[in-house]
């Protein structure tokens, strides 16, 4: 197990960096941006330093999220390959994913670690749970993500990486 924590830890410290790495090349590019737009965030109230801002955490914003769930992604997978090591990852299309996998004589089972906030986003998750419940499959959401991971795979995904985090930054507001 230990080996394993060392190699969440491991494609933690690469993304972290490849992460780091990205956002401040796009920074650099920033900087040679046509920042006529402005001129519709100061209409709108916005001063032209917030609409810089707004923009950096925007374009950093994108590639956080890109580079969270491809980690996330990654970390699963070792955690599945841990209890079963022959396993193999395969790509399916999206609009038939669902039916690819039923067809194949597989469970669907959908693991959504982060359940989403907006309205919108919700009523999705909402029709895919229903969806894979219509072809036998499993959703798991939130929190059920999580221990359903732990159950199947014998891995606590989210206690390592909660140690992982408080080992390289401190929780919101101890800094």
């Amino acid at each position: 197990m230990e080996n394993l924590r060392n190699k969440i830890k491991e494609f933690a410290e690469t993304y972290a960096s490849n992460l780091k790495e990205k956002i401040d090349m796009r920074k650099e590019a920033m900087k040679s941006d046509d920042n006529a737009h402005y001129l519709i965030y100061r209409v709108l109230g916005i001063t032209t330093k917030e609409g810089e801002l707004i923009d950096i955490y925007q374009n950093t914003g994108r590639f956080l999220y890109k580079y969270a769930g491809s980690f996330l992604e990654e970390a699963a997978t070792l955690c599945l390959n841990y209890k079963f090591p022959d396993g193999i990852k395969t790509k399916v299309k999206k609009h038939t994913r669902v039916k690819a996998i039923k067809g194949h004589g597989y469970k669907p089972i959908r693991v959504m670690f982060y359940y989403p906030q907006r309205e919108q986003a919700i009523r999705i998750q909402e029709t895919l749970k229903t969806l894979y419940a219509g072809v036998e499959g499993k959703y798991f959401g939130g929190d059920e993500a999580w221990d359903f991971l732990k159950t199947y795979s014998g891995v606590d995904l989210k206690a390592i990486l909660t140690d992982i985090a408080n080992e390289r930054t401190p929780e919101d507001g101890k800094q």
